[in-house]
């Protein structure tokens, strides 16, 4: 069984084996099915999971949004490799991050996201959608959307 299997597999049949699931995703090393099984159903940070996780910037900013609910410290170097999941990680922690600010507004909707989180003096909603295109997130889409 593989992760994808493995995690559909608990998603699905709510008594089965977790434990087992979890070993499985954990040796796949993948940040994808790793970040999505921490975030449907540990409702804690997985720290043997986290090395892999921050691996992919997309993940990485998903699992700090969902699980770490705040700043990934550790996570940083690789969101600071993609500017649009920098972008989105920077709005929702709530921190500028000026050296990345000039390719944020190379990006349209997410320069006009950023301006609007740190420089239009209207209180942010932390529960708005960000519809970027493939980046859209919504904290009420049920994950499995993101698949």
């Amino acid at each position: 069984m593989d992760a994808k299997a493995a995690y559909f597999y608990v998603l699905n049949d709510p008594d089965s084996n977790f434990s087992e699931a979890e070993q499985i995703i954990l040796a796949s090393k993948d940040p994808k099915w790793l970040c999505l099984y921490a975030i449907k159903f540990m409702n804690t940070r997985w720290v043997d999971a986290e090395p892999f996780i921050r691996t992919h910037p997309k993940w990485a900013y998903l699992y700090a949004r969902r699980v770490v609910f705040g700043r990934w410290v550790e996570a940083e170097p690789v969101l600071r490799g993609n500017v649009e999941w920098a972008c989105l990680y920077s709005v929702f922690v709530g921190k500028r991050w000026r050296e990345l600010e000039p390719a944020f507004y190379k990006l349209p909707k997410h320069g006009e996201l950023y301006h609007e989180r740190f420089f239009s003096g209207i209180p942010f909603p932390h529960n708005r959608v960000f519809y970027l295109g493939p980046y859209e997130v919504n904290d009420s889409d049920d994950l499995d959307t993101h698949i």
